[in-house]
């Protein structure tokens, strides 16, 4: 990037664009703070007064100076959030200067008199800071993808700035000296003159540019739930300003999307050997054309009349009376918002960052799931308001849906969390509830949608021993990713963030195209939890996944049950005879049933049978689905009866896949008669499968005359303790 003056402009041309690149900073003078010594009770509150430095910091950019910097005002209209010692954040009014170049305000905390240091941690706007990380250092900050941009300025809830104080003694007057944590462009674009006036404008890059960010009050930024569209919704072309993160575009790309009244206008620029930087504080300028009609637009239409829906739909959920839907952004707890345009009951080529849904069967009769193309989202809590993704689907995600006449569509969950309505919340986000919120809409597509790539696992948490040093391997599927954007790597957090830490190592693909892993011996008391994240993109995006690593410390491995047990309620497949497989999933946990009959629990059945009339040899077997992560010491078996037969024999064995052909062979009972049958497994290793094989003598002939039905088993129960 270049300075530029009023007198002197670098202009680069790369084919139709040209980019007139204005970057200015705002210096943040810093001036010294008054230390006052306060002795207050702990329990009382004490008013703390706040006033910044001279120099612009906010809100409104100023008359660019010889320099060709622009200085950022306060207009009044702000509220700042602050964070006393990482709690929670109080937020306040400003009072500003006439000139718009100093701000004050006043809060009242609460002193802690234990505390070794009292640090003051402030962001403006209020609502951008979402609050401090656990270990209270780093904020939890908002910078919109959705923006409206002012006569000369950038949208105000958009433009962050940040500033901190930490001192020995609890300061009761505090000059704060604010530094910009976002970046800002001020665009220009020239369409065709069929174009017609704008309505949207979106951007996406090749890095993520909004979203949610951790600050650490020192000017360096790390991505919590990010996102690379912003959304300007705006009718202008030129001087169109926005704010952004911090981001080096150099090498990569830049899409431009344009929605006007005849049609929507795209520009994709290619930034190979091309500069294109976004920098705290500073403002890039630089104007598009060579713009393009798309062909076909993506039309998204109002559903008011749910029995028009069908699997294989795609969809946007959004909310019914705001021009807002669910994004592509899972927070921790809930799901983003990303802006859209509604015209005439429709939603036309929404932006990248709208979450685009394929409507699939749900778990139960007359159910729908919502499949994001790497898991499905589901109502999470009983307790909380939640809205979470899965990749193995449940009743939990498995919704009915109705639409009134007017399109306001009430989706509720199927599972036993009871917060399962899907609502818009207006402070901007989607999330599940038992009640109030506001209502949502759906709208059904017709034209091409985005299909980044898939990533399944076939579990996504493991946990080790303190001394397990083995290599552990995991079935990964990956489908739809361009060659070589494949990535492994092990972080401090699910979302790739933070160090690496040295006791794992991963790597993809290893072993017959599995994930492997291994971890070194935990030698503390204390267990330790790291991530291994896959990574995948083509030209529709990329798509993650976080495969949770805890192993134990010393003395610190937790006793761990699998229950299968048997009844109508858990919805299982019916059986209409012996040689059936079939599987059971019991809180989250499936079973491969193999020969054994369960008819469809009716006349009370709460158990299963094997062994059919007229078979001295028949076999039937209980699998583990997956590799249970725990390493299980102990499985007992309840067989309520023995009858028209024997049990020859129980096999107990396990494998490292769910190929038993190759499995080891822990422990074979002989005449097994009724009772508990308990397995003790002589050396536990953790992420087996295990498998009990029956032989079953069933002396009945095989005519009217006989009786199938040799064992009637009621309970299989895994422990690791």
């Amino acid at each position: 990037m270049k300075w530029i003056t009023e007198h002197s402009k670098t202009r680069i041309a790369m084919k139709k664009l040209t980019y007139i690149i204005a970057i200015a900073t705002s210096v943040l003078a810093m001036a010294s703070c008054q230390k006052e010594q306060n002795v207050t009770n702990s329990d009382d509150l004490t008013v703390v007064s706040f006033s910044t430095s001279e120099i612009q910091t906010k809100t409104t950019f100023g008359d660019k100076t010889a320099e060709g910097k622009y200085p950022t005002l306060w207009t009044g209209d702000e509220k700042v959030g602050v964070a006393y010692n990482g709690g929670s954040v109080n937020k306040e009014n400003i009072t500003s200067s006439t000139d718009g170049k100093n701000a004050s305000f006043e809060i009242a905390f609460a002193q802690d008199a234990n505390a070794m240091s009292h640090n003051f941690y402030v962001i403006s706007p209020a609502d951008a800071f979402l609050g401090m990380n656990k270990d209270g250092a780093k904020g939890n900050i908002q910078i919109n993808a959705s923006q409206t941009p002012g006569e000369g300025t950038c949208d105000p809830a958009a433009q962050v700035i940040a500033a901190s104080h930490k001192s020995e003694t609890f300061d009761t007057h505090i000059n704060l000296a604010f530094s910009h944590v976002t970046a800002y462009g001020n665009l220009s674009i020239v369409l065709p003159e069929e174009a017609g006036a704008v309505s949207n404008i979106s951007l996406t890059g090749s890095k993520n540019i909004a979203g949610r960010f951790y600050y650490d009050f020192n000017g360096a930024l790390s991505e919590n739930s990010a996102s690379s569209t912003i959304s300007l919704l705006t009718n202008k072309v030129s001087d169109i300003f926005f704010a952004c993160a911090p981001a080096d575009l150099s090498g990569g790309k830049l899409d431009i999307t344009v929605t006007t009244e005849n049609g929507t206008y795209e520009k994709s620029i290619d930034l190979t050997g091309k500069p294109l930087k976004f920098e705290s504080g500073k403002i890039s300028k630089f104007t598009v054309n060579g713009f393009t009609k798309k062909e076909s637009d993506e039309v998204y239409t109002l559903v008011t009349d749910a029995s028009s829906l069908k699997i294989g739909d795609k969809v946007i959920i959004a909310a019914a009376t705001a021009d807002f839907a669910i994004s592509t952004t899972q927070n921790n707890n809930n799901r983003g918002r990303a802006a859209v345009i509604k015209t005439n009951n429709t939603i036309v080529n929404p932006a990248t960052d709208v979450q685009l849904f394929t409507l699939e069967a749900g778990t139960k009769v007359g159910t729908y799931s919502f499949n994001t193309g790497s898991g499905y989202i589901y109502a999470a809590s009983s307790s909380a308001n939640q809205l979470k993704t899965q990749q193995k689907n449940n009743d939990n995600g498995s919704w009915t849906i109705s639409c009134t006449a007017e399109g306001v569509a009430t989706i509720t969950a199927n599972g036993d969390n009871t917060r399962k309505s899907l609502k818009y919340n207006t402070s901007g986000l989607f999330s599940c509830y038992a009640s109030g919120q506001s209502a949502v809409a759906i709208y059904k597509g017709t034209g091409s949608v985005p299909t980044p790539p898939v990533i399944k696992a076939e579990k996504t948490s493991v946990s080790l021993n303190h001394d397990d040093e083995t290599a552990q391997y995991i079935t990964v599927s990956i489908t739809g990713a361009e060659a070589g954007s494949i990535t492994c790597n092990v972080a401090e957090n699910a979302d790739g963030t933070g160090e690496a830490p040295a006791w794992l190592t991963a790597n993809y693909p290893d072993k017959d195209g599995k994930l492997s892993y291994m971890a070194e011996a935990n030698t503390t008391g204390a267990a330790r939890t790291a991530y291994i994240v896959l990574s995948a993109s083509n030209a529709d995006g990329a798509t993650s996944l976080a495969i949770k690593v805890t192993q134990n410390g010393v003395g610190g491995e937790t006793a761990k049950t699998y229950t299968l047990t048997f009844a109508n309620s858990y919805g299982d497949k019916g059986t209409n005879g012996y040689t059936t497989s079939w599987t059971a999933t019991r809180d989250g946990f499936t079973w491969t049933m193999i020969n054994w009959h369960n008819n469809s629990y009716n006349n009370d059945w709460a158990y299963v049978k094997a062994g059919p009339k007229g078979n001295t040899n028949a076999h039937a077997k209980i699998e583990t689905a997956a590799a249970i992560p725990e390493a299980i010491s102990k499985i007992s078996i309840t067989i309520d009866e023995v009858k028209n037969g024997s049990i020859t024999s129980i096999v107990l064995k396990s494998s490292t896949t769910n190929d038993f052909t190759s499995g080891t062979t822990i422990e074979t009972k002989s005449a097994v008669a009724a009772g508990e049958v308990v397995f003790t497994i002589p050396s536990p290793q953790n992420n087996l499968h295990y498998q009990l094989d029956f032989t079953l003598n069933n002396t009945t002939p095989n005519s009217k005359k006989g009786t199938n039905g040799v064992a009637t088993v009621s309970k299989v129960v895994y422990t690791n303790n």
